[in-house]
Formats: structure tokens, C-alpha cells, sequence
């Protein structure tokens, strides 16, 4: 079944969407034909699946994922490319994060978002836009530090299913068939690892095995992918999975 969620650019809230390309000349139009897509709204039915805490910290990751994925583009150099991503994401909405977040003990960041956006699309220099970026991830990584430890797991876990799911669908014979699939996939799995890696600089013992335990997969991960903008890569799924099953199991460690 089609989403009911029409593309969107990244911007901060879903009611200004409509004016807030207009002015660079950029239209929020569709990447991938949604029509035809089962990935995002399977995506979407499988969040609501999880436990509240997860899937809130899936979502924030995805979102982590499209501003990490945008400012790696942009600071290749590939400003087209960079705003074409963040016109064609359905991960990137201040919004969908916004009950979550105030949920916990941390800040919002809606204008941390709308600033990084405007940046990109603005054209400006690059040392803005990574400025603008750090803002971003910094308010991501204070929001998920103030969740537990095994939510934060089991959400790397998601999003590395997730990760597996865009890559197969963005790889056909080793050749990179959908650019954004293959750019969302190399971002959640980054993303995933990032957040792995904190984990097993944790001050429990316990958390800090068990996310160890869990990234022991990580070069195989990482080589399945040629950077963020490749036109051919490895792209086995399958080392993705094996890695989420890594998770899952060094999860079940933490109470």
C-alpha cells in the first residue's frame, strides 16, 4: 500500500513546506515513486511495532541519519546532490520528533533544524553548513543520552533492519540503481554504529561489553559501502542483518 505521507523536503515543520523551497528554486519532489515503494511505509508500520522508547529512538536516528547524510554530501562538494536528499527525505520532519522529545530532559532543537536546512539549500559556505550540522547531531546525541541504555541498542538494532532493507532495495548487481536508498542505507548503519560505539565507552561494564560484543561486525558493515554518493559497493544485506542479530543478542545482556 502507498503512503498516505506525500515526499516532503526537510524543513523544520510540515506547514511550511509549501514556500520554504520556493525560494532557491527547489521543488519537493519525489525521489522514489511511492507507489511503487513498499519500503517506507513498511518502515513506518514496523516503528509503530516497537515499544514506545524504541521506536522514538528509531525515529530520531533516522532523522540523525538524513542531516549526517546530507552534510557528508555537501562537504564532498556534491551541493546538488545534498539538496536533492534533503528535498526527497521522508525522515528529516522537527516534528515527528517533537512529542518525544519533550518527553525526556533534554532541549528542543526546531531551530537547529530549520537553520541547518536553510544553509543547505541557501548554498552557503561550507564551514556554515557543517557548523549548522554539528548544531543538529549535538541536540540528537543530548536527547538519546537522556534514554536507556538497552533502548538505545535495540533501536541501533532497528535501524540496521532498516539499513539492510534500503540497501538491498537501492543495489542491483553491485551497481547503485536508487541513490537515495543506498544513501539512507549507509546513514541508518552509520548512524547505528555511532551510537554502538558510545555505548561501548560506557561507564557500566556490563553496557560497555555488551555494545562491544555488538560492533563486532562493524568492518563488514562498513564494507559494503563505497562512501556516501557511490555508483557501485558491495551492498550485501546481508552483513547488515548479521549485524542486527549481533545486536539483538548482545541486547538481551541489559536489563
Amino acid at each position: 500500500m502507498p503512503s498516505d505521507r506525500s515526499p516532503r523536503p526537510v524543513v523544520a515543520r510540515r506547514t511550511v513546506v509549501a514556500g520554504a523551497f520556493a525560494g532557491f528554486g527547489l521543488a519537493a519532489s519525489p525521489v522514489r515513486l511511492w507507489a511503487d515503494e513498499g519500503g517506507e511505509a513498511g518502515e513506518g508500520a514496523a516503528i509503530a511495532e516497537l515499544p514506545e522508547a524504541v521506536g522514538f529512538l528509531t525515529t530520531l536516528g533516522l532523522f540523525e541519519a538524513q542531516h549526517r547524510i546530507v552534510a557528508a554530501l555537501y562537504a564532498q562538494g556534491a551541493v546538488a546532490v545534498a539538496q536533492e536528499h534533503l528535498a526527497g527525505s521522508h525522515h528529516a520532519f522537527y516534528d515527528d520528533l517533537e512529542a518525544g522529545i519533550a518527553a525526556t530532559a533534554a532541549p528542543g532543537f526546531e531551530d537547529e533544524t530549520l537553520a541547518f536546512a536553510t544553509a543547505v539549500n541557501a548554498g552557503a559556505d561550507v564551514g556554515a553548513v557543517e557548523a549548522a550540522a554539528a548544531q543538529v547531531l549535538a541536540a540528537c546525541a543530548a536527547v538519546r543520552k537522556t534514554t536507556h541504555d538497552k533502548d538505545q541498542m535495540k533501536a541501533a538494532e532497528a535501524l540496521l533492519r532498516v539499513a539492510a532493507s534500503d540497501l538491498e532495495a537501492g543495489m542491483e548487481g553491485g551497481q547503485v540503481s536508487l541513490a537515495q536508498e543506498y544513501r539512507d542505507a549507509w546513514g541508518f548503519a552509520t548512524v547505528a554504529q555511532l551510537w554502538l560505539e558510545d555505548l561501548a565507552g560506557d561507564a557500566d561494564a556490563t553496557v560497555a561489553a555488551a555494545a562491544t560484543s555488538a560492533l563486532r561486525g562493524k568492518a563488514e558493515v562498513e564494507a559494503q559501502f563505497a562512501g556516501v554518493n557511490a555508483t557501485t559497493a558491495p551492498g550485501d544485506a546481508g552483513a547488515l542483518l548479521a549485524e542486527a542479530a549481533r545486536v539483538e543478542l548482545a541486547a538481551f545482556r541489559l536489563k
